[in-house]
């Protein structure tokens, strides 16, 4: 054997015994984690545990649909020239009913913006509810959620109110249009008429196309949040029945008429005696404050129609015994046991705050009397929480409402009457 040949048959030995003592580390490594493992009291996990543990977490909360971004602006109008012709008057005319209507669709990409804000917000709101609804389910958080369901489904009314709107400005800028093209058509027009009627035209035309534009993107988002809040609705529906399957032990207990709607406390005041002082996670602190005092209640959140506001007045007993003949803001029965009561109430109380700026509301709670029986029950007492409640998410302050309960004969149902004083 030559000395070039010994030379390659070490160099093959050496890899060899080289690649077994990696192999041999590798297995002692795998060993000696195995061992440690097993001596510090830990068990390897399965590869299945961690499958297992994604499939028992709940499923992640759905957010609310992206809202159009569009910030609509209509162009100027330019003034005519001063004539004393027929036709230059009515030019003139139809100038300042141009300079009216873009004013209006400026006054409608405002409430766009503001409805979009509004919508944008109280989804976050819910998504926060529903998140904490994930470590722990029951009746109040329940009713939190629908709470605040109900606010999403008032900006979703609005925004059907403003696509009403811009319909009708639609119609205005297409009537206008056609009687600047009649007007261009009198023998009395002059060629300056004639071509401020063009001039006319062409600016109506486009405020028309950013109307159009606004009118789509209105109709989109409505779509959008619409479904977004009906499948949230059917979720939370899905979750009540579980609660009651599961038997959870109602939450409210008896109270006296007094007690119908709590207030609560000023800031910075020293709690009830007895009253659990310890302090809460900030989540909790938020939901507690938007949702109080609501949150004390154990039934369905409302969602059917309920009636209009009565028409006639009414006569209640006062507290002097005189009797009070006052018309109510709005009426709500509950004649079945989910009644919508949100949308109408907030058409009913935003009128009366825009008639009058500082304006308070008695809430008065009715509850049929069984034979000479006086005492509220408790499920009227919660109808009267819940509608305090409302009133206070939409921002109505609390200190403008004062709330009375009362048990009367003769009544068919629970109502809850809202007086303007």
């Amino acid at each position: 054997m030559t000395a070039r040949t010994r030379s390659a048959v070490a160099r093959v030995a050496l890899s060899a015994l080289t690649l077994g003592l990696v192999v041999a580390l590798g297995a002692c490594e795998a060993t000696d984690k195995v061992l440690f493992t097993s001596f510090a009291g830990e068990q390897p996990e399965p590869p299945d545990a961690k499958k297992k543990k994604k499939k028992d977490e709940p499923p992640p909360v759905e957010r609310a649909p992206a809202l159009g971004v569009t910030y609509f602006r209509s162009p100027p109008v330019t003034m005519p020239q001063a004539g004393e012709t027929g036709a230059s008057r009515t030019v003139a005319n139809l100038t300042d009913l141009l300079i009216e209507l873009r004013r209006d669709a400026e006054d409608r990409n405002t409430e766009l913006q503001k409805i979009r804000a509004a919508l944008v917000a109280k989804s976050e709101d819910y998504v926060e509810i529903r998140e904490v609804m994930r470590q722990k389910v029951n009746r109040d958080r329940l009713q939190q959620a629908r709470i605040q369901l109900d606010l999403i489904y008032l900006e979703i009314d609005r925004l059907n109110a403003l696509a009403t709107k811009v319909d009708i400005d639609r119609r205005s800028l297409t009537r206008l249009i056609a009687s600047a093209k009649d007007t261009a058509e009198l023998d009395s027009a002059s060629k300056a008429d004639k071509a401020q009627t063009v001039q006319i035209s062409k600016q109506a035309a486009n405020t028309l196309a950013v109307l159009d534009k606004m009118k789509d993107e209105i109709r989109d988002d409505t779509a959008s949040q619409n479904d977004y809040a009906n499948r949230q609705r059917e979720k939370l529906t899905q979750i009540a029945k579980r609660i009651n399957r599961g038997g959870e032990a109602m939450q409210s207990a008896r109270r006296p008429a007094a007690a119908a709607a709590p207030t609560k406390p000023p800031a910075g005041a020293a709690p009830p005696k007895g009253q659990q002082t310890a302090q809460q996670p900030a989540t909790q602190q938020k939901l507690a404050r938007k949702a109080s005092p609501a949150a004390a209640t154990s039934r369905p959140a409302p969602r059917a129609v309920v009636p209009p506001p009565q028409a006639a007045p009414v006569t209640e007993g006062s507290k002097s015994g005189k009797p009070e003949t006052r018309r109510p803001l709005v009426t709500i029965r509950f004649t079945q046991p989910d009644v919508n009561y949100a949308a109408p109430l907030y058409d009913a109380v935003r009128s009366a705050v825009a008639r009058r700026p500082d304006v308070r509301f008695d809430l008065l709670a009715l509850a049929p009397a069984a034979g000479g029986d006086r005492e509220i029950p408790p499920d009227s007492s919660e109808r009267a929480q819940r509608v305090l409640a409302t009133m206070l998410e939409m921002g109505v302050p609390r200190e403008r409402v004062r709330v009375s309960a009362s048990a009367r004969p003769g009544l068919a149902h629970d109502e809850v009457r809202i007086y303007v004083r």
